[in-house]
């Protein structure tokens, strides 16, 4: 072995780790973590709706999605108008037939805190979630059913 070959070595070995470090980087989200089930997703979003922190919300949907653009103004536009708190209780995962889809079936509620006029409501839906690369991402909810709250009165 000569002196060469170790330089070489020790090129290949740096490209290497640079090649690892930017396809480790690449795909990382800033809030979601590889191990989180899709329950957990369900349970994180809700929580960064009621921080009213956008852009973690919005870490939790499906950028590649169809609605993602709409969803993104349209809480975008919430957040600045109202003061909502959300709950939500996931009920249980139902399968999917498509590989890498769950669909979580879920009871949420929402309440105005402060805004104009809005009707409180509890509804049962399916968040959609697919399976990404380091992270399960929402897609989108279908309802299946809904009610309006009566509201609090004195």
């Amino acid at each position: 072995m000569n002196e060469t070959d170790d330089v070489e070595r020790a090129v290949g070995m740096k490209i290497f780790i640079i090649f690892v470090a930017i396809f480790a980087v690449s795909g990382c989200g800033p809030v979601v973590g590889p191990r989180e089930s899709p329950a957990e997703v369900i349970r994180a979003h809700i929580e960064a709706m009621n921080r009213e922190d956008l852009e973690a919300a919005m870490s939790y949907i499906d950028s590649d999605g169809p609605n993602y653009a709409i969803t993104r103004s349209t809480t975008e536009q919430l957040f600045k108008v109202y003061d909502i708190r959300y709950s939500v209780e996931v009920l249980g995962q139902v399968t999917s037939e498509k590989k890498g889809e769950v669909r979580m079936k879920v009871i949420q509620t929402t309440q105005k805190i402060a805004g104009p006029a809005f009707a409180d409501n509890k509804i049962t839906m399916y968040y959609v979630l697919k399976e990404g690369w380091f992270s399960w991402k929402i897609v989108s909810t279908e309802v299946l059913s809904g009610e309006y709250l009566k509201p609090n009165t004195p």
